[in-house]
């Protein structure tokens, strides 16, 4: 095991706190929202598609949408010396508008220095940053309103980059062995910790007064009862 972050005293317990370094990913987890990511070298989200952005977009469509935007695009280019520059980027306004019919998207970008970190906006460093995917869900996903899937979405992505970024904790108290893992989030960890171990306080005090009630009641002396106690 890897040495404590840190450690603190609760009462007579030994609270010591350590990186989680086998969390598990909360991509597992029952999410609202699908992350699809394209990077060369990590594998990032739930989807690393095989299609470029543009045409896994065009997929997230209904049949009619498509239907409706190809009929679009065969009219345009059956016109005298058609512009396939501009054809091809208002097909994408289309696509977006389409989408926005039927799908809450956020972007993903990637801030990759030493470590990586990602968030639903853009990096003040443009150098070593960039979008690399996005996460999306249907409307009216269970029930729920845009602003509920969005903020879903969103908490989503800030504990995947807590996963990303090693922002995850176990802890352990002495005596006794307890342990929990897998706190997304130090702070988090920590006051569950000492919770758990206020209550292993009290229950090893519990057991301590009725440990010396039974050496009282059994006539021990009571030069001999610290070292009873400290034995049982």
């Amino acid at each position: 095991m890897t040495e404590a972050y840190e450690t603190f005293k609760v009462k007579d317990q030994t609270v010591q706190i350590f990186q989680d370094d086998n969390p598990d990913s909360p991509r597992n987890w029952d999410n609202v929202g699908t992350m699809a990511c394209w990077h060369r070298r990590y594998n990032l989200g739930d989807e690393r598609p095989l299609e470029d952005p543009d045409e896994y977009r065009w997929n997230l469509l209904d049949v009619h949408q498509q239907a409706a935007i190809e009929a679009w695009e065969d009219a345009e280019k059956e016109k005298d010396a058609p512009d396939w520059y501009t054809i091809e980027a208002e097909k994408q306004e289309r696509v977006t508008a389409a989408l926005e019919e039927t799908t809450l998207m956020l972007p993903l970008y990637l801030y990759d220095h030493s470590d990586i970190t990602m968030s639903t906006s853009e990096f003040s460093c443009g150098w070593d940053s960039g979008q690399v995917g996005f996460i999306h869900a249907p409307k009216g996903f269970e029930n729920m309103s845009d602003e509920q899937i969005l903020k879903c979405m969103e908490g989503e992505v800030q504990v995947y980059d807590q996963y990303l970024t090693g922002d995850v904790w176990g802890y352990m108290i002495e005596p006794g062995g307890n342990s929990c893992w897998g706190f997304f989030g130090i702070d988090e960890c920590r006051a569950t910790a000492k919770e758990a171990a206020e209550g292993a306080a009290a229950v090893a005090k519990h057991r301590r007064q009725d440990r010396l009630k039974t050496l009282i009641r059994a006539g021990v002396p009571f030069g001999l009862r610290e070292q009873e106690l400290t034995a049982g």
